[in-house]
């Protein structure tokens, strides 16, 4: 019985120094903590804001909304039964000059550091000096102040990392869903299933759709009980001449399992690429490669 109650004291006191962490910087927005949702219009506090960009660190999803000179960042957790808000930062006096940065800012010994957030300054070369920054802690699942000392030693590229930068209009609606069975995303209902592929485990995964000279790749990340997360959709056209290739190509002389392509069908065992991206199974983003160095394994399938 002491032992029970030990135990209790223990994960109470964890459970409360967690709750007192989190909503530290969340100023206004502080009713949205521990927030459970599936569509981002059941956060109707953030109503006439515009989504500025977003992007997944391992189990993390962070997404940043600005309104006026009021920038707002999420910090959540995904699962089967959808997105629950850990943390809010709430950013005052926010300029067209500055930006969010987050998942790729090196601190002062010029190594990443992936839980660090920074407000930057845009200007003209590589990397951007912050002004400002806070720290995720998994731990606690919230952020933490980051001393102006510390601050002033990190800088972030200044291409962003982002998420779903290449899902068209018509697929849009269908990025962040969860679901459990195709049937939930009903514009894919005419494209029959051509080729999937787990990436990295049983975690993430493309899946290709084709229709005539439409093709259509969906990023998954698989959750509990077998539900998936829509994290980019890719649509882009294929000839009769072409076909579409995952986790079979290489980049120089170097096989990558994150690549995917069209590939131009020809007699010899690697086909060229025409079009090509590479997927980051981490922070589950989507860049395009040089489809010039990529080639891909031809007729797998044949003897």
């Amino acid at each position: 019985m002491k032992q029970n109650c030990c135990t209790w004291f223990i994960v109470a006191f964890i459970t409360s120094q967690s709750l007192l962490a989190q909503g530290k910087f969340a100023g206004s927005y502080r009713s949205l903590l521990n927030k459970a949702y599936q569509d981002k219009a059941q956060l109707t506090l953030l109503n006439g804001f515009v989504m500025q960009g977003s992007v997944y660190v391992g189990d993390l999803s962070i997404s940043w909304y600005r309104k006026g000179n009021l920038a707002v960042a999420l910090f959540e957790t995904i699962s089967k039964n959808g997105y629950l808000v850990r943390d809010v930062l709430q950013l005052t006096n926010f300029t067209d000059s500055q930006s969010l940065r987050f998942g790729n800012c090196l601190n002062a010994r010029a190594i990443e550091d992936e839980g660090i957030v920074a407000v930057v300054t845009m200007s003209k070369g590589e990397l951007l000096k912050a002004t400002s920054a806070w720290r995720w802690n998994d731990e606690i699942k919230g952020l933490e102040s980051v001393n102006k000392t510390e601050a002033d030693g990190i800088s972030c590229p200044f291409q962003p990392m982002v998420s779903r930068q290449f899902t068209s209009d018509r697929w849009k609606q269908f990025v962040n869903k969860i679901y459990k069975n195709t049937a939930e995303i009903p514009t894919l209902k005419d494209y029959p299933f051509r080729d999937g592929v787990m990436l990295t485990g049983n975690i993430v995964g493309v899946n290709a759709y084709v229709k005539g000279s439409d093709a259509v790749f969906v990023f998954e990340r698989v959750l509990e009980d077998n539900y998936r997360l829509v994290f980019d959709i890719i649509e882009t056209t294929l000839t009769e001449a072409q076909d579409v290739r995952i986790g079979l190509c290489r980049k120089g002389n170097f096989d990558d399992v994150g690549l995917l392509a069209i590939v131009q069908k020809s007699n010899q065992k690697q086909w060229q690429a025409v079009r090509a991206w590479s997927c980051d199974v981490y922070h589950l983003s989507v860049t395009e490669a040089p489809a010039k160095e990529v080639t891909c394994l031809g007729n797998y399938g044949d003897d």
